[in-house]
């Protein structure tokens, strides 16, 4: 891109989704013996707030699909309520690229974060 050329202004965009999974006895199954969030539930949770992200913030016809993902597992999930916040990083045409964050009782210190590249599809035309 050159000096010359105006940023996109789908690339410089940033708003943000929330989610959390909180205990109940609904949800008790997401922990495990030791008393911490199973790591596929985290993973998910991250997964669907990029998801939800991107189809809020883009509008597309379809959910991305997903081309891949890094999760990484930076301390243990305890049986507390977790959130999740999604930031786009640049979308193009057909490529998002995603952060996403999970914590639990103080956001500075994140339990996992997870980096992803989603397909984007067409807009609707209307």
């Amino acid at each position: 891109m050159s000096a010359s050329t105006p940023r996109s202004p789908r690339a410089t965009m940033t708003a943000s989704v929330s989610f959390r999974i909180a205990s109940s006895s609904a949800t008790a199954s997401v922990f495990s013996i030791f008393a911490t969030i199973h790591g596929g539930v985290l993973g998910a949770l991250m997964e669907i707030t990029a998801l939800a992200q991107l189809s809020i913030t883009h509008g597309h016809a379809r959910m991305p699909r997903v081309v891949d993902v890094t999760v990484q597992y930076l301390r243990s999930g305890k049986p507390l309520t977790t959130y999740a916040r999604a930031r786009i990083i640049r979308a193009g045409r057909r490529i998002a690229n995603v952060h996403v964050e999970a914590w639990q009782s103080e956001r500075a210190n994140p339990i996992a974060s997870l980096h992803g590249h989603f397909l984007l599809s067409p807009k609707e035309e209307g």
